[in-house]
């Protein structure tokens, strides 16, 4: 066997690893003609690096830094990072305390190939306006308690905003930037309980967004422990659908319809959960070719695979363990 399995490493835009992985498993393939195209393929890639017998080893890579921003440095701040091309600007969340639920922007229209001379102090990128996301989408009985991620495809900007409690159903705000990086409200989409991570197709037509749904801080009191889910936003010609459709773990619940494809390595923590309650929807990755997204269950030690052209959750694939 190997990993990663061939569903998730796409035939398109497969990561470099994978080949590697494949030409380093090659005789075990059982047609002479692929192992001799594999193994050619192997010395032509080490030839194209140096890396034939005899040469001296290739120079070490190296990196400077060229760019930094320090602006009121503290914790709620630059969590999460987008590039906006269209604006030379990266976009990052901030969440302190005299401004909390928001973006900014930050300039990189200035920045220059040579490195800083003082790296750790130096702060050379301009910084922009900041965006209160909650005076966008505070009212109608829902209070931002927070954001947690963002994502940008063209001028589109994502970012999820978790509600106060946060075990309420959180949104997504949706927002456009023009070439100058200046942004302007569109629309709030609901989806689940504390949306974390969030990633735009690579095609832009869908934005997938991971809803952990952590129980309550309070929950030895309350008993609150909302499901964890993934939400699923149609874009048609850059503009967001108004709903989303949100899909959960119930049906992997015991005696469900499907609880007997819930493989008996995936983690279920907290005694007295179901399924749905327990999974914790963190991070997401999407195939290159945009049909499938790669959902990471960190409590779970188990990644969710998504069905993005019929939207449903095709399986779940535990992480195992190792020594």
């Amino acid at each position: 066997s190997r990993w990663p399995p061939d569903d998730i490493a796409m035939k398109q835009g497969r990561p470099m690893f994978c080949q590697v992985l494949i030409i380093l498993i090659a005789p075990a393939m059982k047609s002479t003609r692929q192992f001799l195209f594999r193994s050619l393929l192997a010395a032509a890639l080490m030839s194209a690096f140096g890396a034939h017998a005899g040469d001296s080893a290739p120079p070490a890579p190296q990196a400077q830094l060229i760019g930094r921003f320090a602006e009121g440095v503290s914790a709620g701040t630059a969590e999460i990072v987008a590039f906006h091309a269209a604006s030379r600007s990266a976009f990052i969340t901030v969440d302190r305390r005299n401004q909390p639920s928001s973006f900014q922007r930050v300039s990189l229209r200035g920045l220059s190939s040579s490195a800083l001379a003082n790296p750790v102090q130096a702060s050379n990128l301009t910084s922009g306006a900041i965006t209160s996301v909650a005076n966008h989408v505070n009212g109608n009985g829902f209070s931002a308690g927070g954001v947690q991620s963002l994502d940008i495809a063209g001028d589109l900007l994502a970012i999820a905003v978790q509600a106060s409690p946060k075990t309420d159903p959180g949104l997504v705000a949706f927002y456009r930037l023009d070439t100058q990086g200046n942004a302007s409200f569109l629309k709030k989409v609901s989806v689940g309980s504390l949306p974390d991570g969030l990633k735009f197709s690579p095609d832009g037509s869908q934005l997938v967004v991971a809803n952990e749904g952590e129980l309550s801080a309070t929950f030895a009191t309350d008993g609150i422990d909302p499901v964890g889910s993934i939400s699923i936003i149609a874009v048609k010609q850059g503009m967001p659908a108004d709903q989303a459709v949100t899909l959960d773990f119930s049906d992997f619940n015991a005696g469900a319809k499907r609880s007997i494809e819930l493989p008996a390595a995936v983690r279920i923590g907290r005694i007295g959960a179901s399924v749905a309650q327990d999974m914790e929807p963190e991070y997401v990755s999407i195939s290159a070719d945009s049909s499938r997204a790669y959902v990471t269950l960190q409590e779970n030690n188990a990644v969710a695979v998504v069905n993005l052209r019929q939207p449903h959750i095709e399986r779940l694939l535990p992480m195992g363990v190792k020594d």
